[in-house]
């Protein structure tokens, strides 16, 4: 009979969109932290009988049932939980003359994320030959560059005044605050470093993350991004089961 449930947690936190349909469970990747905190309104009665008071009857409701978690991966799903945002893959390829607008000492914002300019020359109608590169524009930081010395003129007001021929990166695209929160369903598949890893397994049925505080885009410690949300009722449970969540811990014992 086992009577140590010591515990040191590790694991893998995997969620799924629960208004996706077929939608499968997704590992969140590296998390340090996964908690689940519980919140009650105290209701208290006074002991009024005896000068020296004290409680004479006291009920707790639940309030809230809190959901937090550190991810240290900042991969699109990730991000797009943390962003309330979408996600779309993009293929890399050639971009064939994208009309921008260039000025002499700054950056040219381009659509896509070039990884190599093949071309930049005027835009329609204002000739033909391409800008020398090195000269008129660099490439550099992954951006377009246009030197003082440039030959390309400037811009009349936003109207182009250059078309760019580049290489687009392959990736992933997340464009932020595009839905509300969306309903999730978590499973962790822990693991108990006390207890010679056994399985300590969490479904937490239903839940909804409000965006992250903060997005670490500049550091000099690993990103982490840190979410918190609360579990919500999920009616569809059977009897018998709770409509939060259920926790399953192994037992190793023979």
């Amino acid at each position: 009979m086992r009577t140590d449930y010591s515990y040191i947690g590790s694991g893998r936190i995997l969620v799924r969109r629960r208004n996706v349909a077929g939608a499968g469970f997704v590992e969140m990747g590296n998390c340090s932290a996964l908690a689940l905190a519980v919140e009650s309104e105290v209701k208290q009665l006074r002991d009024f009988r005896a000068p020296g008071g004290g409680t004479y009857n006291r009920v707790d409701r639940i309030t809230a049932v809190n959901v937090s978690l550190t991810a240290h991966d900042l991969s699109p799903l990730n991000l797009s939980l943390a962003l309330y945002g979408t996600t779309t893959a993009v293929t890399g390829g050639p971009v064939t003359d994208e009309n921008a607008v260039a000025t002499k000492g700054s950056y040219v914002g381009l659509a896509g994320q070039p990884s190599a300019i093949t071309s930049v020359s005027p835009a329609s109608g204002s000739g033909t030959d391409p800008y020398v590169a090195g000269v008129d524009y660099v490439f550099q930081h992954g951006g377009l560059w246009i030197p003082e010395a440039s030959a390309i003129p400037a811009a009349t007001g936003n109207t182009p005044n250059i078309k760019v021929t580049y290489a687009q990166k392959k990736g992933n695209l997340v464009q932020a605050l595009m839905t509300a929160a969306p309903e999730l369903e978590f499973m962790f598949l822990g693991l108990n470093e006390a207890d010679s890893g056994s399985a300590v397994t969490v479904n937490l049925w239903r839940a909804k993350l409000g965006p992250a505080q903060s997005i670490p885009l500049i550091g000099d410690d690993y990103a982490a991004l840190e979410m918190t949300g609360a579990a919500m009722a999920d009616a569809s449970r059977p009897a018998g089961t709770s409509q939060y969540f259920q926790t399953f811990i192994e037992d190793t014992t023979a």
